[in-house]
């Protein structure tokens, strides 16, 4: 492999362009080079000094470049040998070149290949029966509650009501006749386009419109996911536990065992991923529900070499990916192996769970069953919906928007920390760098007890306990969310809180 270290050599693949931000710009080009082999895996790279020197800006600048492609699992750090291209970096992904071939992969009957264990059914079969020892479980289930700290649901009454009805209207009136027709069941092309190009700019993904379905919302995209690989063959998918009740529910009314991993600071434990047996682990790499981890860099390594390894999906939940304050955006995972990782991603957290938008990104050889599942699921989704959000995403005001949240919920957290100094209640928050939810642990005293407590006196949040999979007696802890609530509303449900505890 070619040796770099002592003269740059990357000045053909960095242009640094007067007007737009450096550092983006460098990061991009990496990344960008990287997923198309230009940097192929173990290739050394230059001293930060060394390419700082060629592309005129600051050793620093190239530095945090480093250190931020290193979080993200593109770059490696050999101790006493420089950074390299990681070994599990993304093996070539040509995002033309799959727009343009979207059934590249495919087996000629039309399967999706990847998963080959077990007797195979039609990758068109319907979805299957509600299955014995399955159960729904609400995920947001009403509670009237004077103080709304429930985790999972952003600013409800901050949803930009006057940018979403230009952005209709807008739709509405530029929509042609055939739009009115029935939709196409990926999604109108306008809307796959765009969210292809919003997905490849602001979280590192690498998607192209033929290889990106619209769902209707996160649920509905992880029900399309897991009946297309049960009916490929797949019988088991492991998840995160800690985690999201409802998606252990998704899992197994697809006819699937749905087996619990346990998280810890580093996010999901793979050493515990077995070696053979599972098809699928669903994960939250950019902040864990509810723990608030983020995926450690060594940790996203370890899950993708197992993929490689296993021949197993990973199946990429980007929850809350958009709302981070003490760290800069790590980009998704799927953009380190696309052919392995299938993204998910929705408007619920960013606009509203009532729009019920969604996305995934998957591998080429996927995309025929997933939109013939999506197919037989609804048709498809309603077309001037997608085409607002299109709008809404190409005039700026879904960035807008992301940004007002973003303060929004920085300002929320901190009247969390602070109302809980003030009243002094023997609390200790954590997870707290992203996200509209901290999880709060309890030095002493009985979690589901203090949620009993606090709903007759009209505090409605969330113990741990209603998120594990496998039941922990011994942890105590509370999981607080700060979206849907004011400061001020915050500080007096916090007093009423101190009184309980």
């Amino acid at each position: 492999m070619a040796n770099l270290g002592d003269t740059s050599g990357l000045e053909l693949l960095i242009t640094v362009e007067p007007g737009r931000p450096v550092r983006a710009q460098v990061e991009s080009a990496l990344r960008a080079a990287i997923r198309n082999r230009r940097l192929p895996a173990g290739q050394r790279l230059p001293a930060s000094r060394v390419l700082a020197a060629d592309l005129g800006v600051s050793r620093r600048l190239v530095a945090e470049v480093y250190e931020q492609l290193c979080a993200e699992g593109y770059l490696t750090v050999r101790r006493g040998a420089g950074t390299w291209v990681s070994d599990t970096a993304v093996p070539g992904w040509e995002a033309t070149d799959r727009a343009a071939h979207p059934d590249e992969g495919l087996e000629s009957t039309g399967r999706p290949t990847g998963v080959d264990r077990g007797d195979r059914q039609s990758a068109r079969s319907a979805p299957p029966a509600a299955r014995e020892g399955t159960v729904w479980v609400d995920p947001y289930p009403s509670r009237a509650s004077r103080w709304d700290l429930r985790p999972g649901l952003p600013t409800l009454s901050g949803f930009p009501r006057r940018a979403w009805r230009t952005a209709w209207l807008a739709a509405l009136t530029n929509a042609a006749d055939a739009d009115l027709g029935y939709p196409p069941a990926a999604g109108h092309p306008r809307l796959r386009a765009v969210i292809a190009a919003y997905l490849n700019r602001v979280r590192g993904i690498a998607a192209a419109p033929g290889t990106t379905l619209i769902s209707a919302g996160f649920t509905q995209g992880l029900d399309l996911v897991c009946r297309t690989l049960h009916a490929a063959g797949a019988r088991t998918i492991a998840l995160e536990d800690p985690g999201l009740p409802h998606r252990a529910a998704v899992i197994r009314h697809a006819g699937l065992t749905a087996l619990p991993i346990p998280v810890d600071e580093d996010g999901i434990v793979v050493d515990a991923l077995p070696a053979g047996g599972v098809d699928a682990v669903l994960i939250t790499p950019a902040h864990q529900f509810p723990t608030g981890a983020a995926l450690a860099p060594y940790r996203r390594e370890a899950v993708l070499t197992w993929a490689a390894r296993t021949g197993a999906y990973v199946i990429e939940d980007d929850y809350d990916g958009e709302f981070r304050f003490d760290r800069r955006a790590i980009a998704a995972l799927q953009g380190l192996a696309p052919d392995r990782v299938i993204y998910l991603g929705t408007t619920s957290k960013t606009l509203a769970p009532a729009l019920r938008l969604g996305w995934l990104v998957a591998p080429a050889q996927l995309m025929e069953a997933l939109i013939d599942a999506k197919f037989h699921t609804d048709h498809g989704s309603p077309v001037l919906d997608q085409l607002a959000l299109a709008e809404m995403i190409g005039n700026g005001g879904y960035d807008r928007h992301i940004r007002q949240c973003r303060a929004r919920y920085s300002t929320h957290r901190r009247a969390l920390a602070a109302a809980l100094d003030r009243h002094r209640v023997p609390i200790r928050l954590t997870g707290v760098a992203a996200g509209v939810q901290t999880l709060a642990l309890l030095d002493t005293g009985n979690p589901d007890d203090l949620v009993r407590r606090a709903a007759a006196a009209g505090i409605g949040f969330d113990a741990i306990t209603r998120y594990q999979h496998t039941p922990d007696p011994a942890a105590r802890a509370l999981v607080l969310g700060y979206g849907n609530i004011t400061p001020n509303g915050i500080d007096q449900a916090v007093a009423a809180l101190a009184r309980l505890v």
